[in-house]
């Protein structure tokens, strides 16, 4: 019996005129001690500015990194539906390019904890408009209350549901 190994985990990023994001986002998953051969970054970009530019300075250092260009405006839902066609990973995990990675350990403990399960729920921090908020997947009421969000999850590829044509960033 050959066993054929699979890529654990794509990393699915939507990005749109976010340039000055670039670096912040893929420098906190490259700087990961996870292994590259188990988990891949996939950006859809549709921008117009000089996100394309600093996406390609990554492309060439790193060989788990594949950008897609599309030539018109592309919302994220419909933006991670094409980083999804083109990703090979069992499992997806989505960010977007404005978010990082809390630090260097990340990764692997979510691409070890993983496992056989179908979604992972991760714990996430934000901070937004002035407003700090940190999530647990332990506090279900807290979790609750958090519009439902594709991002700080893993899901099974083979569970995923395609967004529809337009959908608002934080709504599945």
């Amino acid at each position: 019996m050959v066993n054929v190994y699979a890529m654990k985990l794509s990393i699915i990023i939507p990005s749109r005129n976010m340039g000055a994001k670039v670096e912040q986002c893929l420098s906190s998953i490259f700087s990961s001690d996870a292994s590259r051969d188990d988990y891949e970054v996939v950006v859809c970009d549709s921008s117009d500015d000089n996100t394309m530019e600093e996406l390609k300075k990554w492309v060439e250092k790193e060989k788990s990194l594949k950008v897609i260009h599309v030539h018109r405006k592309v919302v994220p839902g419909p933006a991670r539906n094409i980083a999804v066609e083109k990703c090979s990973g069992d499992y997806l995990m989505f960010l977007d390019i404005d978010d990082k990675l809390h630090d260097e350990h990340v990764l692997k403990k979510v691409i070890d904890a993983i496992g056989d399960k179908d979604i992972y729920t991760l714990s996430y921090f934000s901070k937004r408009d002035n407003h700090t908020f940190t999530i647990k997947p332990s506090n279900f009421l807290q979790l609750a209350q958090v519009p439902v969000a594709p991002w700080a999850k893993v899901y099974r590829k083979s569970l995923y549901v395609p967004f529809p044509s337009y959908t608002p960033e934080d709504v599945v």
